[in-house]
């Protein structure tokens, strides 16, 4: 996002919130010496237009975010920790390096969006000192409908998928649980996943249409928790 252009949402936000999302932003840009880090925990954000506003490094723990938009929002290393997306729409938005643990996404519509990780760079701006990686322990994704998404690297244990669409998402390297459950298919033909686990994963790959209901993931990126 380019300095102090204002999000394409951002307009229909009350003065309130408008205020904190462009201090935040300028804390942002200017490393913390200007402005002030948005500190929404537990703040009621519902059915908010949120699209495009830069929320990297934000504070939302717990906050209700029930029917928002969040289209192309940045979310990089925020503290999401059980927030309520119940229902949101979140096409092109990032939320690498986040931490999602505990969050409820029932019902979701999310495409295209990235939950990788993050490198974490030295003085030098070249070296990188660490990974840090999307957090979602806990989460919950059931009925929603999660399209074209990386979940490459990010750690997934005991995230549930029940009843949930996932078509033509990458879970490269994600942190997963060891089996509990395999998958049904749903009336729909869809593959309901009652647990995001390697074993559930790869029998939705050999069931007929799988190509179109659920993830491809190569055998070689499932990594078990020990």
């Amino acid at each position: 996002m380019k300095r102090g252009r204002r999000a394409d949402g951002e307009g229909t936000l009350s003065p309130d919130l408008r205020k904190v999302i462009r201090a935040h932003r300028l804390w942002l840009d200017t490393d913390g010496r200007r402005g002030a880090r948005a500190e929404l925990q537990d703040h009621d954000l519902r059915d908010q237009d949120l699209t495009g506003v830069e929320l990297s490094g934000a504070d939302l723990t717990g906050a209700d975010l029930r029917g928002a938009r969040l289209d192309r929002a940045r979310f990089r290393l925020a503290r999401l920790r059980g927030a309520h997306l119940d229902g949101a729409t979140i096409r092109a938005a990032c939320f690498d390096g986040a931490d999602l643990g505990l969050a409820v996404f029932d019902r979701a519509q999310i495409a295209d969006t990235r939950f990788e990780p993050i490198q974490i760079v030295g003085d030098d701006g070249g070296t990188v000192r660490a990974e840090w990686p999307a957090r979602l322990g806990g989460a919950r994704f059931r009925r929603a409908r999660i399209t074209g998404c990386s979940f490459r690297g990010a750690d997934l244990q005991n995230v549930s998928f029940k009843s949930a669409e996932i078509v033509d998402c990458d879970f490269e390297n994600a942190r997963l649980q060891p089996p509990k459950a395999a998958p049904a298919a749903n009336q729909n033909g869809k593959i309901g996943l009652s647990a995001c686990d390697p074993r559930a994963l790869h029998a939705a790959l050999g069931l007929s249409g799988a190509d179109r209901a659920t993830a491809a993931i190569p055998s070689a990126s499932i990594q078990h928790s020990p």
